[in-house]
């Protein structure tokens, strides 16, 4: 706010005609000074987070930026006060002011379309800076100087701290962010989405609790929660998970209301082949060797295995037993395991029943349950939508948008066997000539068919909304003796 009324001063005394306006009572009227933007008595108009969004003022040409930000909403949403449109306007200008290192990143990939999950390389980046092919609209244009992509790439390199969107420093500003403006902080699950990883602090807070906890973003009964069960949750955030497996089965004591106090193996293993079984990708994950028939598997045959698989690996016990008769009484605390388990496991079995090690007060029990929730939900979602590695001989291509149109963005630096320039391909057993240039495909054409075909032949794919913000679809390049051939990267569906 300081640096508002700093800014609207120096212009005034040059002769620009501006107010400041802030939420401190120095600040000029709100509404006055967005009468005389319009009205053109004022030429300039420095905000401080009252401006993001729900404003409109078509007549905005320039927008200049002076604060730095880690958020791609916050970032777009400043943006977007210039794109209305309004007669005489033809363009908008944009003066990026940036303010420190750890934004300088995230302008250029936002800007690229690539921001969704932060899978743009910054070598990605960087070449598009150098060369200057922005998939762009007709009519626009972007200028870095050439300081500053020297600066880019040396901030680029990976021993340089802060260029990540992945990082503890990023992720709690972009929940700051976030909760100023929704009234409520996100979800592990919701940071996620927005190209944040939860993961990222555990380094400094021990887990995404303590991260929220530090930036004063927890309820009173969580607080208390993560202070009382904290090595519970570090634990949860450190299990490894190479399967959905353990995740299912914590869904299942969840759904039942029986994580705090356990349930017996059976009614475990029975009501996770029900979640299994609701879930195509879970079906495919679990179907294997072991286990050829999830869904019609015999619930003898699906308690052995759920047994000797997740239950096991949660209790950290070896072979397909483990069977305690530990009484109740051998329980423990949040803050130390008993003997019955193996070390640093959360779980054990106790005769027939599999049991948490760790006791929770009952005051303490809703919302320690619905924190778990929160951690299994958001690890779940980011095994699921973990990119599956392409078969050898194949590249997995993200579908993107440009223009409202689907296109494939690829990175070239990770997959130089790509073709480049035209090049033909087949798909659903037609023939296209697709143009491949450094970092997509945007245009695909078919024999005596106007126009670009490559959006339709995606949207057939993946519905009417491929490639849009918030959706994450992908193709599978393979060149085989015949040349490529394009393909979805469709979940798998039960019978």
């Amino acid at each position: 706010m300081t640096h508002a009324d700093f800014m609207a001063q120096f212009f005034t005394e040059r002769g620009v005609k501006c107010a400041a306006v802030h939420s401190k009572p120095r600040s000029s009227d709100r509404r006055d000074a967005l009468a005389d933007l319009r009205s053109g008595k004022l030429q300039v108009v420095f905000s401080v987070d009252m401006f993001n969004e729900g404003v409109d003022v078509p007549e905005v040409d320039s927008v200049l930026m002076l604060r730095p930000t880690e958020s791609p909403v916050v970032f777009l949403q400043q943006l977007g006060r210039g794109l209305r449109l309004s007669e005489g306007k033809d363009h908008l200008r944009v003066v990026d002011f940036v303010g420190n290192h750890s934004s300088f990143l995230l302008h250029p990939r936002v800007l690229l379309g690539m921001g969704e999950a932060g899978d743009a390389s910054n070598e990605m980046i960087l070449q598009t800076l150098r060369s200057g092919e922005w998939d762009l609209p007709a009519g626009c244009s972007i200028t870095f100087d050439v300081e500053s992509i020297d600066l880019l790439t040396m901030l680029a390199d990976k021993k340089v701290a802060g260029t990540s969107l992945r990082t503890s420093a990023a992720l709690e500003q972009f929940c700051t962010e976030y909760a100023a403006e929704h009234e409520g902080r996100p979800t592990a699950a919701q940071a996620a989405a927005a190209g944040y990883n939860p993961a990222t602090a555990k380094k400094q807070h021990g887990a995404w609790f303590g991260l929220l906890g530090h930036a004063g973003l927890l309820e009173d009964a969580e607080s208390q929660v993560w202070g009382k069960y904290r090595s519970v949750f570090e634990r949860l955030e450190k299990e490894s998970f190479t399967k959905s497996y353990k995740l299912v089965a914590l869904k299942a004591l969840l759904a039942t209301g029986n994580l705090r106090t356990g349930m017996s193996v059976d009614a475990l293993a029975e009501r996770s082949q029900r979640i299994v079984a609701s879930d195509p990708r879970l079906v495919a994950d679990t179907t294997g060797k072991a286990m050829p028939s999830p869904v019609d598997a015999t619930l003898q045959a699906w308690s052995k295995f759920w047994r000797k698989w997740p239950l096991d690996h949660l209790a950290k016990v070896g072979g397909s037993g483990g069977d305690s008769d530990a009484a109740d009484s051998e329980r423990v605390s949040a803050t130390g395991l008993g003997a019955a388990a193996g070390a640093g496991a959360l779980f054990r079995y106790s005769g027939d029943d599999f049991v948490p090690t760790f006791d929770v007060a009952t005051e303490d029990g809703d919302a320690f349950d619905a924190m778990v929730a929160e951690i299994v939900d958001w690890r779940l979602a980011d095994y699921l939508l973990r990119p599956k590695a392409a078969e050898s001989g194949s590249v997995r291509c993200r579908v993107s948008h440009s223009s409202g149109s689907p296109i494939l963005r690829y990175d070239r630096t990770l997959n130089p066997e790509l073709p480049l320039g035209e090049v033909p391909f087949s798909a659903n057993g037609e023939e296209y000539a697709g143009r491949f240039v450094k970092i997509a495909l945007n245009v695909a054409t078919r024999h005596e068919v106007e126009g670009n075909a490559l959006p339709e032949l995606l949207r057939g794919w993946f519905g009417p909304d491929a490639g849009q913000p918030g959706t994450r679809h992908s193709v599978v390049l393979t060149e085989g003796p015949e040349g490529w051939v394009m393909t979805p990267d469709l979940p798998p569906t039960s019978a």
